[in-house]
C-alpha cells in the first residue's frame, strides 16, 4: 500500500498541495480544491478503496474509516486488543 511508504507518497504527491501562506498548517489540494490539515490522510481520498467491509459492500481507502463504519453501521468495536482478521 502506498500509505505504508511515506517517502514514496511524499515524493509522488508532495506537488499536489499548496501551502496556505496566511494559515500555517493548512494545505490546498490541487486535485480537488479542498483545504486540509493532514495532506497524507487527504490524498487517500484520491485512491480507490482497499479496505473492504466483510459485512456489506462498503469500501474505504483508510482503515480508520473502515473501523468507524464497523462501529457506527454494524455496532462492532475494533480495538488494538480485539482486532480480528475477519473484520480488519
Amino acid at each position: 500500500s502506498l500509505f505504508l511508504l511515506p517517502g514514496r507518497v511524499r515524493s509522488t504527491y508532495e506537488d499536489k498541495f499548496i501551502t496556505d501562506p496566511y494559515t500555517p498548517g493548512l494545505y490546498h489540494c490541487v486535485l480537488c480544491g479542498k483545504t486540509v490539515r493532514n495532506r497524507w490522510h487527504h490524498i487517500s481520498a484520491h485512491f480507490p478503496g482497499e479496505h473492504k467491509c466483510r459485512l456489506c459492500t462498503a469500501v474505504y481507502s483508510r482503515v480508520d474509516k473502515l473501523k468507524t463504519h464497523l462501529r457506527t453501521v454494524h455496532n462492532i468495536e475494533i480495538t488494538k486488543y480485539s482486532r480480528s482478521p475477519h473484520f480488519v
